[in-house]
């Protein structure tokens, strides 16, 4: 068996590279005018290898849609699952601005529109389970703030994702963090007046 040389990339880390790639340039730039050849460049690798990987734009689309999803996911679960609701709801206003200032929000945005039923269908996807883990990590917030929602608590994540990219767009348009973080705090307050204590 021939031995590969080390500077080849294996098929998973060539892929893994390939896909990296793809969603800092979608963070830093319009997906619109994304192509082929700039993932290539920004991998260091050949058009062939991407096409190789991905057969499709569409399906490099639609690979980098989930890959940005389950970033987000994973960033979401650990800071709303933090022992302190106070540093939850902190922790989830800093993912705000990170979303916003690194391009994930308008890039998860942007996918949802023209890209084909593919990507459509994995954007929806993977909203339909960041919401689901939203509510999830809402159920276990409030009760360690020992209340209960009195509204369907997938309501409330759904409201909570709303805010999430409303205000990490408005941040993105050039509104300043702190003049909006009153906002965040009211929706808060707004969310609490939707519970009662557990009794």
């Amino acid at each position: 068996m021939p031995r590969r040389r080390s500077n080849q990339l294996g098929v998973p880390e060539a892929r893994g590279r390939i896909l990296a790639a793809t969603v800092e340039a979608m963070g830093s730039a319009s997906a619109k005018g994304l192509t082929i050849e700039a993932v290539a460049r920004r991998a260091g690798c050949a058009k062939g290898l991407v096409n190789y990987h991905f057969k499709t734009k569409a399906a490099l689309f639609s690979a980098a849609a989930e890959r940005l999803w389950d970033d987000r996911v994973t960033a979401w679960q650990a800071a709303l699952e933090r022992k302190d609701p106070t540093q939850a709801i902190n922790a989830g206003w800093g993912l705000v601005g990170n979303e916003a200032r690194s391009g994930v929000t308008r890039a998860c945005n942007e996918l949802a529109s023209g890209f084909g039923d593919m990507v459509d269908r994995t954007v929806s996807k993977q909203r339909k389970r960041f919401i689901e883990l939203l509510a999830h990590e809402l159920t276990g917030l409030f009760r360690r703030m020992a209340m209960i929602p009195t509204v369907p608590t997938a309501d409330l994540a759904a409201l909570l994702a709303a805010a999430i990219e409303g205000l990490a767009i408005q941040m993105a348009g050039g509104i300043e963090e702190d003049q909006l973080e009153p906002a965040w705090s009211a929706f808060w307050a707004g969310m609490l007046s939707l519970t009662r204590p557990i009794r």
